[in-house]
Parts: structure tokens; sequence; C-alpha cells
């Protein structure tokens, strides 16, 4: 089924999904999200910049991971315009909006990339026994210009990076096309409309998701400080995940309706108090006891979801204010998802590091 962007009649109990569901935009987000992480990773080496911890093959896989939620979003919201403008080009409009909004996540995550790398050249230039020093040969004026010349080589780095990725993005978006005979996907189905209890399970399950990942990108470095704080993570991660699961498939039960949130209200809220503890005060055992610990970004990542979990559940307890006869749009939810899949991927990629 093409891509079939004119509108339709449907009936007051359903909604059009000619947002492209989530089989489509996922893969694509995917094929993006490493395409582009490959060419932020070679114009990285191609300026001469420094080098990271981890080698090249390394720094590509955490490149597309940690922006995979921004093309995620990109690719949504490049066919969410396709289907606003209705074009009658129902193959090309789509292909070329989702190619120019992927490179402007590209171009996001290239100009971030470079601003990183020209930080740590001109600390590295003006540092004392640095290349700015020179052994004491290079003058004000001479130092002047290598600062300039970096920063001109790091800009055009991102000029010709952003053009790099615009080929490379309507190259992939092309052969992808191609590949299913000219089809993006099914976006002219007619689907029945989700109640906003529906759609507040899927956010609090998503958070509760967001959390155990965040937990998992932290365990190795707490089992390595302290066993029993590895412990209580491997236990948060298994708790969150099976009460995401409960709300996913059991939250439209009778029980489920009521235990699922309860649930979501305490296995969030357990290892947000125990992280507020430890960050104020500090913690009464343990080898750093009555000793403060440092506020890191994953564990703010992993907090912020918790207390969006913790909020949404408490609607969810809430018949009233769930309004669960109310209809939710799917594409609200979508972006709403993607948002959330933002903040875990920021805490699980500063955790992983």
């Amino acid at each position: 089924m093409t891509l079939e962007l004119v509108g339709q009649r449907v009936a007051p109990t359903t909604v059009s999904s000619r947002v492209t569901p989530w089989a489509t935009a996922v893969p694509l987000a995917v094929v993006l999200a490493l395409v582009d992480g490959f060419w932020v990773v070679a114009v990285r080496g191609a300026v001469g910049a420094f080098e990271r911890n981890e080698g090249p093959f390394t720094s590509w896989l955490l490149q597309s991971v940690f922006t995979l939620p921004l093309f995620l979003l990109a690719v949504l919201g490049g066919l969410q315009a396709a289907r606003w403008l209705r074009s009658r080009h129902t193959l090309l409009a789509p292909a070329l909006l989702v190619a120019g909004t992927a490179t402007l996540a590209g171009a996001v995550a290239l100009i971030a990339d470079a601003g990183w790398n020209l930080n740590v050249q001109l600390q590295h230039l003006g540092g004392n026994g640095g290349m700015g020093g020179m052994g004491g040969l290079c003058d004000t004026v001479c130092q002047g210009k290598r600062y300039d010349h970096t920063i001109a080589l790091q800009v055009h780095g991102v000029e010709w990076g952003v053009l790099i990725l615009l080929a490379a993005n309507l190259i992939t978006v092309g052969w992808l096309m191609a590949l299913r005979g000219g089809r993006m996907g099914r976006t002219n189905d007619v689907v029945p409309a989700r109640s906003r209890r529906h759609a507040l399970q899927v956010l609090v399950a998503a958070g509760l998701l967001g959390a155990a990942a965040v937990h998992l990108a932290v365990l190795p470095a707490h089992l390595a400080d302290w066993g029993a704080a590895g412990v209580f993570l491997v236990l948060a991660v298994l708790a969150q995940a099976g009460t995401a699961a409960l709300l996913l498939w059991g939250g439209d039960q009778r029980v489920g309706a009521v235990a699922a949130p309860i649930a979501a209200i305490v296995v969030s809220a357990g290892p947000l108090l125990v992280w507020l503890w430890s960050r104020t005060v500090g913690l009464s055992f343990g080898p750093q006891a009555g000793t403060s610990e440092r506020v890191g970004t994953a564990d703010v990542s992993a907090c912020v979801l918790e207390l969006l979990v913790i909020v949404l559940a408490l609607l969810l307890l809430s018949p009233r204010r769930a309004g669960a006869e109310r209809p939710t749009s799917p594409a609200g939810l979508r972006f709403a998802v993607v948002a959330v899949l933002a903040v875990a991927a920021l805490g699980v990629g500063t955790g992983a590091n």
C-alpha cells in the first residue's frame, strides 16, 4: 500500500493512523542513526580531533545509540509533515521530508560533537606544555592564529559534514524505499481510537523501562564499588521491568487497573528515596557511610523518569483524571514516548561511559 496522504472520512470512534506506525518509523530511524553516526565519527577524524577513550567502532555505536531518539523524533516529524502537506507526490514528498528532518538531526549531533572537540583542542593549545607553548617560540600573534585556524577547521568540517549527511540520508531513504517497492509504510489504515487511560499506561511503562535501562547502564560500576548496591539495582531493574509488563498486558483487568499503578509508584519511589538519601546526607552504611555522593547525569535522568512514573501512576488511580473514555491522539502518544526515550538514552549514554 503506497503512501496515500489524501484525507478520508472515518467514524467518530476511530482515528486515522496515517501517521506512520512504529514498525516503519523505528527501523528507519535506526538505519539513519547508524549512517549519520558513521559520518559524524568520520568528520571528527578528518578534522584531526582528539581520539576519545573508546575506539572508532565503539565510538560510532555509542554515537548512534545516543542519538537514536533524536532520529526517531525526526522520522516521525518528517512523516507527520508529509501527511499535513497532503501532497499528490505520495512517494517523493515523504522521502524528501524524512531525509531533510534526519539531516537536521544529524546536523545537531555533528555541531554538538564539533563543539566538544573544539573546546578540548583550544584547551590543549592554551595549556602549559601543550602545543600552544611550542617551547616558548609561539608568541601571542602565533597563538591567535592557531586558535583561528582550529576554529575555522571545525567550521569547515561542519559545513562539509552537513552536505555529506544530506547526500547520505537521501541515498539511504531512497534505497530503503526501493527495497520496499516504493513504499514508506502503511499510513492510511484506520485503527480504533485509544483512551487516555491506555496512553497513560503506555507512558508509565515507557518510564519504568527507561529507568530500568539507566540502572542497567550504571550496574557494572556499582557492582565494582559495592556488591550490595549492585544487588539493589538488579532487584530494581527486575521490579520495574515486571511492573511495566503488568501495565501493558494486565493494566486493563479489574485487579491490574489498581495494582499496576500502585506497583509502579512503589518500585519508582524506592530507588528515588535511596538516591535522595545518598546525595544529601549520605547513607548511614556501606563503604561511604555518612558521605554524600556526587550527582551525575545518569542518576538525574533515572530520577526524572521515576518522578514522571509516580505522577502518571497517580493519575491512573483517579478514574476522573485518567479520562478512561476520552480518546487521545496516536501522534501525541508517540511523540511523548520518544521524549521519554530521549531522557532514558541520555542516562544510558552517560551511565555507560
